[in-house]
């Protein structure tokens, strides 16, 4: 058994949710079942939208970082990189779209 929900993670629209008062709410998913949500209110919901894209980016980012160490534990230079980099530049643009051009 895995020790976490195997990607890819994605965000959905948002949803209203009711707590003390009237909060927002993007779901994490992975396979069609929920593994997280995100909250907001009025004034966060920049915040929480940028949070979700963090969390549905977790497994590109983790999978990427380990081919990156993986790569530099074979090689031990920069041949070779392109393919390693370009794979990372993807994985933080959907963590941060505005990072990492």
């Amino acid at each position: 058994m895995a020790d976490r929900t195997q990607g890819p993670w994605i965000f959905n629209s948002p949803i209203k949710k009711r707590f003390s008062g009237e909060d927002w709410a993007m779901q994490i998913e992975a396979d069609a079942c929920m593994i997280g949500e995100a909250y907001w209110d009025d004034e966060s919901a920049e915040e929480c939208a940028g949070n979700a894209r963090l969390m549905a980016a977790a497994p590109d980012l983790l999978e990427t970082a380990s081919s990156v160490l993986d790569w530099y534990d074979l090689d031990g230079s920069v041949g070779g990189a392109a393919d390693v980099i370009e794979s990372l530049r993807q994985a933080v643009q959907k963590a941060a779209p505005n990072e990492g051009a």
